[in-house]
């Protein structure tokens, strides 16, 4: 009796620590294998092209990119190698010609200097994704959720300091004394939108929040105020401070969120609802496409050097 309780335990322990998933083509060739602890990427991670390839390899660490990450072409050439300390941080090690020779010293050298420069707002990106979080009254929101927050808001509104909008594209402004009407309670829920981009010259798949929508929830149809979340960081800082600020928690992403919103793929095109159990495929999806990217980006230089 005692072996098989102690059995049980081993069992559960095992559970606890991450769990093994593997995702296939339809094909039935597989396409990832990656670790997960509490619904994060943790551990060891590695995708295949449909040919059966290998297409990148790496780890990860509570969801961030950790360690040395690889990435090969089609033909199972080795082409990029980086040292990742979180998903936007990483040195650039090593790279390969389609050839299998390396890359010169000088374009390495030049490579790593330009991938370092800080991010700017630039107008080559290879991918833009935008979506809304949910983000309900639960214990782990508590700050969005309280009095204080609230009148602040409404304060700078009325005020005129901070200015909100009828949608999430920020063209509509509404009239600050019935935007204060409207927020004169505390929101139901709010809707956090995020847009997801790839900027080719700093090789960084980054998440920035744009918009933050405050939920009214009504028969007659909810109502909703939107704030541009980049307006409104140094208003929020104006709170006293009992532990990481809100707009801290919002650049870093902290708040307990549920995915289930709409996503553009890019400009012009239909949107699409997302489903919470979406959220991790997502996410590999961006990392087929920032990996796809190191191999694509290094030819296209290399071309253009003529090399």
């Amino acid at each position: 009796m005692r072996l098989i309780f102690f059995s049980f335990l081993a069992v559960c322990s095992i559970q606890l620590r991450a769990q093994q998933k593997n995702n296939y083509y339809p094909s039935g060739l597989l396409q990832y294998s990656y670790d997960l602890k509490d619904d994060l990427l943790n551990g060891s991670f590695i995708s295949y092209y449909d040919n059966g390839a290998v297409r990148a390899k790496g780890a990860f660490k509570n969801g961030q990119k950790s360690g040395v990450w690889q990435a090969w072409d089609t033909l199972g050439m080795l082409r990029s190698k980086r040292y990742y300390r979180n998903n936007t941080d990483f040195d650039l090690l090593s790279e390969w010609a389609s050839t299998g020779c390396n890359v010169s010293s000088d374009y390495l050298e030049r490579k790593k200097k330009a991938l370092q420069q800080p991010f700017g707002f630039h107008d080559d990106y290879l991918f833009l994704h935008r979506y809304w979080e949910i983000i309900s009254s639960e214990p782990a929101n508590h700050d969005l959720f309280s009095d204080e927050f609230n009148k602040l808001l409404k304060t700078e509104i009325e005020a005129g300091r901070i200015v909100a909008f009828n949608e999430d594209r920020f063209f509509t402004p509404i009239p600050s004394t019935d935007a204060a009407v409207i927020v004169d309670k505390i929101p139901d829920e709010y809707l956090l939108k995020e847009e997801h981009f790839y900027s080719a010259s700093n090789q960084r798949m980054e998440v920035r929040n744009i918009g933050l929508g405050l939920v009214y929830k009504c028969a007659a149809g909810d109502k909703i105020a939107w704030l541009y979340v980049p307006d409104i960081y140094s208003v929020l800082y104006k709170l006293p401070l009992t532990g990481p600020s809100i707009a801290d928690r919002l650049r870093n992403r902290s708040f307990s969120t549920k995915l289930d919103m709409t996503t553009f793929q890019s400009i012009n095109q239909k949107p699409r609802k997302v489903r919470e159990t979406e959220r991790i495929a997502v996410i590999l999806a961006e990392i087929d496409f920032e990996t796809g990217a190191w191999v694509y980006l290094l030819d296209k230089d290399l071309n253009a050097a003529g090399k």
